[in-house]
């Protein structure tokens, strides 16, 4: 129960810092001085070129149709000044924000580098200790030898990376829906949700050590920040390249240096004036890189990993698992009491703002939990692979409820109410994949379980990180519309495998080779 502490306290800021948004008839506070938010002529003009533009009208693509009625309201959301100037300051201000995160990674490495190789130099004592004055043991017998230290047996769950493949391909397409058969429209928001229980049900499923001290909590971040970073901000820098090389403004200037700091999904609010984009509302999480959000998340949860593994719940069994359903309960909250002020359009969107998508993170985190202790007890059991065909099922029984009956959209927080669900399919690929190969024989591998964790799906998924952030880069070009070209996608992804052997899996591997050569000397 320790984390549900620190979790309703963000939830509560998120609130308060929200609240403080609510003005009178549309008015904004900047500088002390009152400002009211008007909607552009021309950033109209360019919405309704958008809709039209979709042959079977603006209910084609679900995002302009909302759009549009956002556009038209009276009362416009709250919003932010923006930084002066245009596409020029857009990039000085970008390249400033990636060289304070590249500064910051650097120096991270360097304080570990310099605090190990202190550690590695005090003396160390290589006499026996002295028995105590007490000591009452039987001559003739041995001190007992110390236990080896056992080294946690590695599970590799295929199932999970062929769903990650299928996953950010349905989010492509949701992206990208037009020319394509229109089930596609309706891949959009779902998957978010479970790439954060995915995302942190692998994290702690990764970690097997008692606890997180100082420096090895800040060498796993540092880690983490060389997987992530330079594909996301190389992403960055590809976008801000096709929008000057299409001579847009780079409206609004202030997203490009908040994508580049990662301060999107801290403040993921509509600003103030032009933008590029009239579907954007101006929102930062969308303007910049749009996809980038996602990792944005990721890498403030992996800052805040380790604090979140040292105060996980320590009791597991019913303890646990209800934990795991109150948080999964406060999830739902926003979206069972549709908040104005959370909904795209009024203000603040609950989308993109990390503090509620850490629930979903929290809630992978404690199924990983909770998958251990269901293995301790009926990890024999053979009818795993069944269990999660079983679930894979049910995943998409409950999507397909969410869009048909439930009417769930990405509007407000983006909870189709799926965590639960993407706990279990978690949780039993997990347990599927500690079975024996001789557990796993003929029909005991059950039909979904194979498909999905074949080896041509979980080959891909090692390049899927760079084939969502590169996306809008590739599949919008210049053009930026939602139209699916097959030559683009192929593209991206040739692109994915090149970014992943030479730019993501290098970086991260400079890293560990600059730690581990502490380590060696």
């Amino acid at each position: 129960m320790a984390l549900r502490v620190p979790l309703l306290v963000l939830h509560g800021l998120s609130l308060a810092s929200a609240a403080s948004w609510h003005l009178e008839q549309g008015d904004i506070l900047l500088d002390d001085s009152t400002v009211h938010v008007s909607v552009d002529a021309k950033a109209t003009t360019e919405l309704t070129h958008d809709v039209t533009d979709f042959p079977d009208g603006p209910g084609a693509v679900p995002v302009y149709s909302f759009i549009a009625q956002a556009q038209s309201s009276a009362k416009k959301p709250p919003c932010i000044a923006d930084l002066p100037g245009g596409r020029w300051t857009a990039g000085a201000t970008m390249a400033g924000g990636i060289a304070v995160s590249a500064a910051v990674s650097i120096a991270l490495m360097y304080y570990l580098m310099k605090k190990k190789a202190e550690a590695l130099a005090l003396p160390v004592s290589t006499a026996a200790p002295s028995a105590p004055a007490n000591d009452t043991r039987p001559p003739g017998d041995a001190p007992a030898a110390e236990k080896p230290v056992v080294k946690k047996k590695r599970v590799y769950m295929y199932s999970l990376d062929g769903l990650r493949t299928i996953l950010v391909t349905c989010v492509i397409f949701a992206h990208y829906p037009v020319g394509l058969p229109a089930i596609c429209k309706h891949f959009l928001g779902w998957p978010m949700q479970f790439f954060f229980v995915l995302s942190g049900f692998v994290a702690m499923c990764a970690e097997s050590s008692d606890g997180f001290t100082w420096v090895t909590g800040l060498t796993y971040i540092l880690r983490r920040l060389f997987r992530i970073l330079p594909l996301y901000q190389l992403a960055l820098v590809f976008q801000y390249a096709l929008s000057v090389y299409a001579g847009r403004d780079c409206q609004p200037v202030i997203a490009w240096p908040m994508n580049a700091l990662l301060l999107q999904v801290i403040l993921p609010v509509p600003v103030c004036g032009a933008q590029d984009w009239a579907w954007t509302l101006g929102y930062t999480h969308f303007n910049g890189n749009g996809p980038a959000w996602f990792a944005a998340c990721i890498v403030w949860f992996s800052i805040l990993f380790p604090v979140l593994y040292n105060a996980r719940i320590r009791a597991g069994g019913v303890y646990l698992a209800g934990a795991l359903v109150a948080l999964i309960a406060l999830r739902a909250l926003p979206d069972l009491f549709s908040p104005a002020w959370g909904t795209i359009g009024t203000g603040f969107h609950l989308y993109a703002m990390s503090p509620i998508r850490l629930m979903e993170y929290a809630a992978g985190m404690w199924a990983a939990q909770l998958a251990g202790d269901i293995a301790k007890r009926w990890g024999h059991w053979g009818g795993w692979c069944w269990a999660f065909d079983a679930s894979v099922v049910v995943l998409v029984a409950m999507i397909y409820a969410a869009h048909v009956y439930w009417a769930i959209t990405w509007r407000c927080s983006g909870d189709y109410h799926l965590t639960a669900i993407c706990c279990l399919v978690c949780m039993v690929a997990k347990l599927a994949a500690e079975m024996t190969d001789e557990q796993r024989e003929g029909a005991k591998g059950a039909v979904l379980h194979r498909i999905i964790g074949s080896t041509p799906l979980s080959m891909i998924a090692r390049f899927s990180f760079p084939a969502y952030i590169f996306q809008t880069s590739f599949m919008g070009f210049t053009q930026g519309t939602q139209d699916f070209y097959l030559h683009r996608f192929v593209l991206l992804w040739v692109f994915s495998v090149f970014a992943t052997i030479y730019i993501e899996e290098p970086a991260a591997q400079w890293a560990n080779t600059r730690m581990n050569a502490v380590k060696s000397v």
